[in-house]
């Protein structure tokens, strides 16, 4: 919890009391992908097709990477999309792992508690939080992913998770291990 409030206090701003939906997103060596994915939240749009109230929702990017891995392009590239799109709300969180401890399992559990921990110290909330884990190099989400993610579980109330499609590309379902896990899903 401790290293977690650090994390938080190092975002230098709070959760918006609107905030319904926190997309976490675990990025190790995601330079070069993260921009594209980020620019997917650009334009999104409520049910009547007007743009989405941007407090809605928040984009934590948890760059980590072993202590013996150097930091990429992640921070730079995040933050010359948050200059050019201030309105999106995209916090950068940092976290150096010990030898044993990476993994992207711990990374997304991270930044899952993060986004925890930054709902339950505001003080009033519009509604349930739903956290989202995304990957870095998400691909193909619509303008309205945030409105449709809300009212689902706004309209059916006894979800308590979606999963989303899968789509693997060639090269991984050659892999027994992702072969297996995609069947088994």
């Amino acid at each position: 919890r401790q290293a977690l409030d650090q994390i938080d206090q190092q975002l230098n701003k709070p959760m918006s009391e609107n905030c319904r939906l926190v997309f976490a997103i675990p990025a190790f060596e995601e330079g070069k992908n993260i921009r594209k994915t980020l620019e997917q939240f650009l334009g999104q749009k409520d049910r009547d097709g007007n743009p989405l109230d941007p407090d809605l929702y928040e984009i934590i990017i948890f760059d980590n990477h072993p202590k013996d891995v150097p930091k990429d392009n992640t921070e730079e590239e995040m933050n010359k999309f948050q200059k050019e799109h201030p309105k999106v709300n995209v916090l950068y969180a940092h976290k150096e792992w010990q030898a044993g401890e990476a993994g992207v399992g711990n990374a997304r559990k991270h930044a899952n508690d993060l986004a925890l921990l930054r709902s339950i110290k505001r003080r009033n909330q519009s509604g349930d939080l739903i956290l989202i884990s995304n990957d870095a190099d998400l691909d193909g989400i619509s303008n309205r992913y945030v409105t449709d993610v809300v009212n689902e579980f706004d309209n059916k109330k006894e979800l308590d998770a979606i999963a989303g499609k899968w789509t693997l590309p060639e090269y991984a379902l050659k892999k027994p291990n992702f072969r297996a896990a995609q069947r088994l899903w």
